[in-house]
């Protein structure tokens, strides 16, 4: 028989879970450190079960994007990431909004990244706005 979208995976793990709760959310955040030029490993493997989704299920959705990183904003490694994730997110239907925040508990911790506190907290007004 063969695998039809509408039907749950024939891997049996909890991505059919993780759809259920991405059709049920209005915003998705997915976050992850910068290791070599891409997202972490864990997050790597959530984005590549979303390959055989029905993609209908995020239709309407945002997905945001938090990313960390020791580096300045310029760094490559963040642009790369920023591109593919834009890709992948308008390949399966939704809206790509990103948030950076480039921090490192030793050299700029994030509780005093004031920019980046003001930007998180805009997307929680934006958020909320929307909601009413």
């Amino acid at each position: 028989m063969l695998h039809q979208q509408n039907e749950s995976c024939v891997q049996r793990d909890d991505m059919d879970l993780v759809k259920k709760a991405i059709a049920a959310a209005d915003y998705i955040f997915m976050a992850t450190p910068l290791y070599w030029f891409y997202v972490s490993a864990q997050l790597k493997l959530v984005i590549d079960r979303f390959y055989p989704a029905p993609y209908d299920i995020f239709k309407g959705k945002t997905i945001h994007l938090i990313m960390t990183g020791q580096f300045s904003t310029d760094d490559i490694g963040y642009q790369i990431v920023k591109d593919s994730f834009a890709s992948i997110v308008s390949y399966v239907g939704a809206d790509f909004r990103y948030l950076f925040v480039s921090a490192h508990w030793e050299t700029h911790p994030v509780w005093e990244n004031q920019a980046a506190i003001d930007e998180a907290k805009e997307i929680a007004r934006q958020i909320d706005s929307q909601r009413k």
